[in-house]
């Protein structure tokens, strides 16, 4: 009951009817959708930014939808994030699933260097404060890592950004054909 999920869609056909019902049946849900053209929709940092805006609560998860989420991930990185005193808190490891070859791995960001350890949005938990102190590029890939970059630099007094370590499955990132990672 504490929690809500905003989805800001464009489209350039349909509006998504499934997030239409559901919107009506939960009020937790905020929905939103606008037509773009083919060739001028929007990036994700702007989205991102309008999610922020749109959201109530005091702290702010980046959910991919080809990635699961275990019913305790949100509280697990929750109770992470207060209990390290930081504004945001990134998963350093987790699990992948290969679609293409139909495997599971587990990913240590931290032997990947700083992209692969304060990039990837789908494993970011930060308070809602800090994004709209400091919002998202407006560009399609790389908004998440200069967002925590900065945040890393620029966190009020000394509460930065803190690392999770899973080592239980909270996360699973699918890797696919259409996957950007």
């Amino acid at each position: 009951p504490d929690k809500e999920l905003i989805v800001v869609e464009t489209y350039t056909g349909q509006h998504s009817s499934f997030f239409s019902k559901k919107a009506a049946e939960d009020d937790r849900l905020v929905y939103i959708s606008y037509r773009v053209s083919k060739d001028n929709d929007w990036s994700i940092g702007l989205k991102r930014n309008m999610c922020t805006h749109l959201a109530t609560g005091t702290f702010i998860a980046n959910f991919d939808d080809d990635d699961l989420y275990a019913p305790r991930y949100l509280n697990t990185m929750i109770d992470s994030l207060v209990r390290q005193n930081v504004e945001g808190i990134k998963l350093a490891t987790w699990y992948t699933f290969d679609g293409d070859c139909g495997r599971f791995g587990r990913t240590d960001a931290r032997k990947h260097g700083d992209h692969a350890l304060f990039g990837y949005g789908f494993s970011f938990v930060f308070e809602r404060r800090a994004n709209l102190w400091i919002p998202y590029e407006n560009i399609n890939m790389g908004e998440d890592y200069n967002f925590f970059k900065k945040l890393r630099s620029t966190a009020r007094s000394s509460r930065k950004v803190g690392l999770y370590e899973d080592s239980y499955g909270i996360c699973v990132h699918t890797l696919h054909k259409n996957s950007t990672s």
